[in-house]
């Protein structure tokens, strides 16, 4: 999520994402998202937030472009398993 203070953009990796216009919209009721007239303002908020990620990122420790599972912490990232063998792993192991 980034917000500008007049936009609000939340990304998510399997969507749907959502853009809100803060100042007209305060309660976010309207989502922005395939509204050409805020084409610019998505793609330009879409860049600086998935930079964001990428900078400061090392490709070991990295759960950005990793599939979303909702393990959280209780399957941590850095692990020598791939996201399939973490996600059996707990998935088995919860009640």
């Amino acid at each position: 999520m980034i917000c500008t203070g007049y936009y609000k953009y939340v990304y998510r990796h399997a969507g749907p994402d959502e853009l809100s216009e803060l100042k007209a919209d305060p309660q976010e009721c309207h989502c922005l998202i395939g509204d050409e007239r805020h084409a610019g303002v998505l793609s330009q908020l879409h860049q600086r937030l998935v930079r964001w990620f990428q900078d400061p990122s090392h490709a070991a420790y990295d759960g950005f472009s990793r599939p979303v599972t909702g393990l959280g912490q209780n399957s941590p990232v850095r692990t020598p398993l791939t996201d399939e063998e973490r996600y059996e792993r707990v998935k088995t192991a919860t009640p």
